[in-house]
């Protein structure tokens, strides 16, 4: 460290002198105390000294003699340290000093003069100079008694008169002189005015006195070779420690290592610089010895000079190899960093690159956008000119053909003014109407407004029940003949009913394809008046693809399907302001059910307000859809019962107590991953034993998509892997397979896609995209394409995204689709023109949503029969043990149909799998339809037998504790719907489609029950073959259980009729 302080007090000492180089010569006052030039002029030196005296002087000249250098003046503004630095360049006097420096330091012990160099008073000095401000007498004195000394350099009788001890007596004088100004600088410190000039002034004199006295006096070779070799290691030191300072600021780490690394060298350094000090010394001191012989030998070679000239170049060899080896440490150290920074630069010249092609995408996308925005704003004028002159036609005819338009009022109000008045019977209904077309045809001439008034005629004799007249309504009900709207664009049923429900602020369908039917309610909540304009175009189609869907789905449980589309009208607000909308649907929420209530209510005085020409009690069961939330189920559930609704717990379900929570129990993903199991299988994978690949779309925290995670990890481990999945939030990828833990952890957590954790993803060919950028949202929209997998499981996604229009992207260029097999776990993200395109092109098996997806439906059937059955308070004790019974059973109904799907498959591989689940629902509803339609035609015996089906539908748990109180609780009609779809099921499954298609419509009702009883039958057969004694007894009752019943049925039975 001693050394490491040299450099940096030589480099300060070196800047302040060439900072002041430049300057005049002061001039020297006397000042008492201080010794003169007279004392020491009057001694003579020897002839020989003096020669070598002036070979000294002479080398010292380009120091004190030389003329200037000329250079630019340092401008006084610039702080301190950055003076230093620009003084520090100036190559005047630089090498001179710095040597004088190191000499300083060789001759410490013996050359008094240079005792003051190193003495503190010089720090104090220095110091002083460069923190304080000493008053203008201070260098008075100062410069008084470096005249003093500078005399002496310019008397050569003098020096030749001198001898040591004048010579230590004066550098004695000067050091005390100098110690009394430092005291005397510290004391001025607050009354300086000028630090910078006084820092030149100080500097000057110094320099002046060093080169006078070192130079002069003392007899500094400066020409040596020892002395330019420790001048040239004065200035490594200085260029390694100025590098090292450089590099040091990079990094805190490297700037450790550099610090340990100058540190061992200073260290290495300080040892070798004490070994030449003290061969220096050993040197002056012999010097001194043989001074007396130095005149003899003044004119021929010392032989123990040319001996002490080779250690010392032996010894700075040493220091040289040293500073070397410490240099090229350095080098080493910095290699690597280089090389990272230089990488770190490409790195980021790459990204500026990427950056600038994104920003032109970006660009590109905005002007696509902007021309879309203007198209959209183009045909949104077109349809609302459309609208005006359609709104303007009906002003218009209304006011050429205002009598028409009374007639259909005074029509209505015969109709339905009062219930007190009788109601017309149907043939006067139909009198009065085509009365009113006949006057429409006669005066009217344009066919749309012919077509338009003879609708509306139809709609007001299709009305078969309202609330019209009911006081304090919530909204205008009513309940339509399904004859007049008609069927929706995925398929030709007639629904069974329709319910028009009409609001302050929405409008509803509610559409049924059975008495006792349930399915969701959902809720539709445009984002501009536009946006409610398209949505009110398809709503009514909208209720009946998705109530006919859900028929379809509806198989294996009591209830057919039905949906309910309430759209409401936007409240146009600021943009992100969401309470209107959460205002307005809450409140469609309310009316709407309670208007529902109004036609199916057990309040006598509200049914006599009802007009009524159905003539028949109806039960609604609906379900949570789109933007219900968990207090509108609450709300329903306490209205129904409120308004004396038969079973007011069964008016909706999902209730977030009692009841099953679809997503945290997974009940619609158990059945997908059963479907899945038979579907691999068929494909002959077993999954039980072989690794596969699953694609899927739908988040992490979504429900299908995550539980059917969490159910192929549990049923298959490590032989899953997820190759490609996608959400709202982005999409992730990985040939290999995606990190089974982290998947888990986010569906655990019900986290989306984007909290993917980067660092685990570790293949090489994995890659994680969000929708920040263009890239990602078309990887993500792309996905299901591009991505290879035995299997592909849509859980998600928008509907329709795999349609007749871009159904080849899911193939590869050899015409091979990127997944053989789909399973789909969401509704209609295939549309059935593209599962046929894709079979009937390229081979791939899709199992269709209605099959695949059924469990959740089956799950809300159990929660409704539970909570006809069971209080609260019992259905919460029993819950979770009730969970566990209901899965059972819908993985047992998802792997008959599954098995029976690929059966009917694999007899006729060239026909498709969704006409064959089609047909399968087609199949299970005919004969539901007529066991229903036989069931008055039963005796009370065979009623009996048939309503065991009851005890076999019910979990085993629900049927402890509730058996007995079916009867007492449920409705009759539900009854009778639990053991036709029960049968119906029951038949298809085991016998499958060719026997049950082939059974005649006109006895398929009585076949039903024949078929019942031959089961009740062979059981028993097979129960006492069991329990006897034959041989092979197990190979003959299961023989008999196979095809006992089918053999049955060929034998004539008894008919028990009423």
């Amino acid at each position: 460290m001693l050394a490491h302080e040299a450099v940096k007090t030589t480099n300060m000492f070196s800047s302040l002198t060439k900072t002041n180089s430049m300057g005049g010569s002061s001039t020297a006052s006397a000042s008492s105390g201080t010794p003169t030039s007279s004392t020491a002029s009057s001694k003579k030196k020897p002839k020989s000294k003096k020669k070598k005296s002036k070979s000294k002087t002479d080398n010292a000249s380009p120091v004190g003699n030389k003329s200037p250098v000329e250079h630019e003046e340092i401008p006084a503004q610039l702080p301190l340290a950055q003076r230093l630095e620009v003084a520090a360049a100036i190559p005047d006097t630089h090498a001179a000093l710095v040597g004088l420096l190191g000499w300083s330091r060789l001759y410490v012990h013996t050359n008094t003069i240079l005792i003051f160099f190193q003495s503190d008073a010089l720090s104090l000095l220095l110091s002083n100079v460069l923190r304080s401000r000493p008053a203008a007498a201070v260098l008075d004195n100062l410069e008084a008694l470096l005249a003093n000394c500078l005399s002496v350099e310019s008397s050569s009788d003098t020096m030749e008169a001198m001898g040591t001890a004048p010579h230590r007596q004066m550098a004695g004088e000067v050091v005390a002189a100098v110690r009394a100004i430092a005291d005397q600088l510290q004391g001025d410190v607050e009354d300086a005015e000028d630090i910078d000039a006084e820092a030149e002034r100080a500097a000057k004199s110094l320099s002046r006195l060093v080169r006078a006295h070192a130079l002069s006096l003392h007899g500094v070779d400066l020409d040596s070779p020892l002395t330019k070799d420790v001048q040239d290691l004065e200035a490594k030191i200085a260029q390694v420690t100025k590098a090292d300072e450089a590099v040091r600021g990079q990094t805190i780490r490297e700037s450790f290592q550099r610090r340990d690394l100058r540190s061992d060298a200073l260290s290495l350094y300080e040892t070798r610089l004490k070994k030449l000090t003290k061969l220096v010394e050993e040197r002056v001191r012999s010097s001194e010895q043989h001074k007396v012989e130095e005149e003899a030998e003044e004119d021929e070679d010392s032989p123990e000079d040319d001996t002490q000239t080779v250690e010392d170049e032996t010894l700075m060899q040493e220091v040289t190899k040293s500073l070397q080896d410490m240099q090229d440490r350095k080098d080493t150290e910095l290699a690597p960093l280089r090389k990272k920074k230089t990488a770190a630069s490409a790195e980021v010249q790459t990204l500026r690159q990427k950056q600038e092609e994104l920003e032109a995408q970006l660009r590109a996308v905005k002007s696509e956008l902007q021309r879309a925005v203007g198209e959209q704003h183009q045909a949104d004028e077109d349809m609302r000119a459309v609208e005006e002159r359609f709104i303007a036609d009906i002003a218009r005819f209304r006011a050429e053909h205002q009598h028409v338009t009374r007639r259909f009022s005074r029509a209505q109000r015969r109709r339905v003014i009062t219930t007190e008045q009788k109601q017309m019977t149907d043939a006067e209904q139909d009198a009065i109407v085509d009365e009113i077309k006949a006057d429409i045809r006669r005066n009217v001439e344009q066919e749309d407004a012919i077509e338009l008034l003879n609708t509306m005629a139809d709609a007001v004799r299709g009305t078969l029940r309202t609330n019209k007249f009911v006081r304090e309504r919530y909204a205008l009900s009513l309940r339509m003949d399904p004859k007049v709207l008609g069927y929706g664009t995925v398929g030709k049923d007639t629904p069974f009913g329709v319910f028009f429900i009409y609001g302050r602020r929405f409008k509803g369908f509610h559409v049924r394809f059975r008495d006792i039917a349930r399915g969701g309610l959902r809720m539709v909540y445009p984002s501009s008046t536009d946006a409610h304009a398209l949505e009110s175009a398809r709503q009514y189609n909208e209720a009946y693809n998705l109530a006919f869907a859900q028929q379809l789905k509806n198989k294996d449980i009591p209830e057919g399907g039905s949906k309910a589309v309430v759209l409401c009208d936007p409240i146009v607000g600021p943009v992100g302001d969401m309470a209107p909308r959460d205002f307005i649907i809450r409140k469609s929420v309310k009316a709407f059910s309670d208007a529902l209530l109004d036609l199916n209510t057990t309040d006598e005085a509200v049914k006599e307000k009802i007009v009524d020409y159905y003539g028949q009690d109806e039960l609604i069961y609906l379900g949570p859809d789109e933007n219900i939330i968990p207090e509108d189920i609450v709300w329903m559930t306490n209205r129904a019962a409120y308004r004396g609704y038969p079973v007011p717990r069964a008016f909706i379900s999902s209730k977030p107590d009692a009841g099953f929570n679809h997503k945290v129990y997974g009940v619609t993903s158990e059945g997908v991953a059963v479907f899945a199991d038979v579907a691999l299988r068929s494909q002959n994978i077993d999954p039980t034993k072989q690794p596969f690949t699953v694609k899927i779309t739908g988040g992490t925290d979504g429900d299908v998509a995550g539980n059917v995670i969490k159910i192929l990890h549990r049923e298959y481990g490590t032989n899953l892997r997820v190759v490609g999945i996608c959400d709202g939030t982005g999409v992730i990828e990985d040939p290999q397979g995606l990190d089974m833990g982290e998947l888990l952890r986010l569906v655990d957590e019900s986290l989306p896609l984007s909290s993917f954790d980067d660092s685990k993803i570790t293949s090489a060919t994995g890659v994680k995209h969000d929708i920040s950028t263009a890239e990602g949202i078309r990887a993500r929209n792309t996905m299901h394409n591009r991505v290879k997998s035995d299997l592909f499981i849509p859980a998600g996604g928008r509907p329709n995204t795999i349609n007749e229009n871009n159904w080849q992207d899911y193939l590869d260029a050899d015409g091979k689709p990127s997944s053989g097999l789909i399973v789909e776990g969401a509704n209609l993200f295939v549309t059935p023109e593209a599962r046929q395109l894709l079979f009937d092109n390229a081979g791939v098996v899709i199992v269709k949503d209605s099959s695949a997806n059924k469990c959740g439906v089956v799950c809300s059937s159990y929660e409704i029969v539970a909570s006809m059955l069971l209080e609260t308070d019992e259905f919460l004790a029993v819950k979770d043990e009730l969970v566990v019974e209901v899965v059972d059973k819908l993985r047992s109904l998802a792997r008959v149909e599954a098995q029976l799907l690929f059966r009917e498959y694999k007899k006729d591989p060239s026909s498709a799998l969704p006409p064959a689940s089609e047909r399968i629902s087609r199949a299970i509803t005919r004969v539901h339809d007529a066991v229903l339609a036989h069931f008055d035609n039963v005796c009370d015996e065979d009623q009996q037998i048939l309503f065991t089906l009851i005890e076999e539908h019910l979990p085993p748990k629900l049927r402890e504790l509730a058996l007995d109180r079916v009867h007492q609780n449920v409705p009759l009609a539900y009854i009778r719907s639990i053991v036709a779809s029960s049968l119906a099921s029951k038949i298809v499954y085991r016998e499958g489609l060719q026997f049950t298609e082939a059974l005649p419509e006109s006895n398929l009702g009585n076949m039903a029950l024949q078929y019942l009883k031959q089961e009740k039958k062979v059981q028993r057969l097979v129960q006492d073959v069991r329990s006897s004694s034959l041989a092979n007894k197990d190979d003959i009752a299961d023989l008999i259980a196979r095809g006992g019943v089918r053999a049955g049925m060929d034998t004539p039975t008894k008919l028990c009729i009423n």
